[in-house]
């Protein structure tokens, strides 16, 4: 069968492909049709297993804090300040608040730690939640 390949495709072949060489060009072409989508589905898996979603951001198996946008390690856990508005007297003013969050360097954002109520966590209490024993069914 590749004997009859090799004799159609000599045609359009320079005269130094031989028989032995055409075969092994066959193999390889197949070997990365194979090879590469395994690779590239295996690399998805591995990425995607890589993190679990705690608290508004990704977490390896570190306890390593990353982006849940860019996926890159966060920078610092800072001070920051900000704005809140409240609602006084039929008013909405604004108030100055100070919150901890770390800092992304891709994204140039703080990213606060929240837990599945939206309410802010420590960074002290994530690392303790994340290193206490799962209790999910």
């Amino acid at each position: 069968m590749i004997e009859h390949v090799f004799r159609t495709a000599s045609k359009y072949l320079p005269e130094t492909v031989t028989l032995p060489i055409f075969t092994g060009i066959l193999i390889a072409l197949v070997l990365l049709v194979i090879v590469v989508p395994a690779g590239w589905l295996w690399w998805r898996h591995y990425q995607r297993n890589r993190f679990i979603y705690r608290f508004g951001i990704l977490w390896d198996k570190k306890h390593r804090p990353f982006c849940a946008t860019c996926r890159t390690l966060l920078g610092n856990w800072n001070s920051h300040s900000g704005w809140k508005f409240e609602s006084q007297q039929g008013r909405t003013v604004r108030q100055p608040i100070t919150y901890y969050a770390f800092d992304c360097p891709i994204c140039t954002k703080p990213v606060r730690l929240v837990d599945h109520d939206g309410y802010e966590v420590t960074l002290e209490y994530a690392l303790a939640e994340l290193q206490a024993p799962s209790t999910e069914d």
